[in-house]
């Protein structure tokens, strides 16, 4: 997220006649959405550029739009006013937008499966957590939120093992698996079909269980059997890793896993959220997204290396 706004304020900041701008608040907390939105608000008004962009948050955007196109396959479809596209159910829907997502079956919260106990990590000799206490239970779903730079996703890789605490204890039952939020940084496979069998093959998996895990993977994303990861869209990556990473996991952890999705991906990630609970799996989403976190059981939120507050959400 610090990257994307400094970027966004060297483009910004330019004199270019046309910003080309993807999916740049994705990755932004709400205030940085806010500033950004404020900021393309000074440049239509007081600039005379062009600004052409593509982001799944529209319901922001839309009063900012003077024009909204539309592409399939390759090609330029129609051209609408925003009245015409966003008023319209048919148009939302047709661009994957449309997003409605049902409220996640209660199920049963159990016992304690992974937890970080005063936890203190220091990266290049700069405090990055400063005593973070941290637990999720079997079959809960904790959204994890704050602002960009906050320590969210340094907490969570502690918790998974990836980084060790310079002071504090890492408790878990069963294994952590974890999906970065750049996805694409842990492909290990040059197909589809292998990315997804190697989890399994390394944990000694019967041949028959991985190949309906194989199934399994390339049913939920789509994908075919041959297609090289590193060719692949992000939001495919994404996907992919979502589904090699979870093996009989005790706690899935999934950073930013809506980022660059569309309605019909996004409701596949909450639709297996819902499987893994009723498993008895625990579910930890690092997130920016409020639909997606206000279907969690708990939201917790971390600010400056610490748990800044904690609230049961109401369902």
């Amino acid at each position: 997220g610090q990257q994307v706004r400094l970027v966004l304020a060297g483009a910004l900041a330019s004199h270019a006649k046309i910003l080309l701008l993807d999916s740049p608040m994705q990755e932004l907390d709400p205030d940085g959405r806010a500033a950004f939105l404020d900021a393309l608000n000074i440049l239509r008004t007081r600039r005379d550029c062009t600004i052409i962009m593509t982001d799944y948050f529209w319901p922001q955007l839309q009063s900012y739009v003077d024009r909204v196109v539309v592409m399939e396959d390759g090609q330029i479809v129609t051209s609408l006013s925003p009245n015409e596209f966003f008023g319209s159910d048919e148009w939302l829907h047709r661009t994957s937008l449309a997003e409605n997502l049902p409220l996640l079956e209660e199920v049963p919260i159990g016992n304690m499966v992974a937890e970080l106990q005063d936890v203190h990590v220091d990266i290049e000799n700069n405090p990055i957590l400063k005593g973070v206490n941290f637990g999720v239970r079997a079959g809960e779903f904790v959204a994890i939120m704050g602002p960009n730079g906050s320590g969210k996703t340094t907490a969570m890789l502690t918790l998974a093992g990836a980084i060790a605490p310079k002071k504090g204890k890492v408790v878990h039952t069963g294994r952590v698996g974890y999906v970065f939020q750049h996805a694409a940084l842990q492909t290990v496979a040059m197909t589809v079909t292998d990315e997804l069998t190697f989890g399994p093959s390394l944990l000694k998996w019967p041949q028959e269980r991985v190949k309906l895990f194989v199934q399994d993977g390339l049913q939920f994303t789509g994908l075919s059997e041959e297609d090289c990861p590193l060719d692949l869209h992000p939001a495919d990556v994404r996907m992919l890793e979502i589904a090699a990473c979870n093996t009989d996991l005790g706690t899935y952890v999934l950073d930013e896993p809506t980022v660059g999705l569309d309605a019909e991906g996004i409701a596949k990630v909450h639709h297996m959220i819902g499987e893994l609970r009723q498993q008895g799996k625990a579910v930890i989403v690092i997130t920016h997204d409020e639909k997606m976190a206000a279907q969690a059981d708990r939201i917790v939120v971390i600010r400056d290396g610490v748990v800044a507050s904690e609230t049961v959400h109401p369902k």
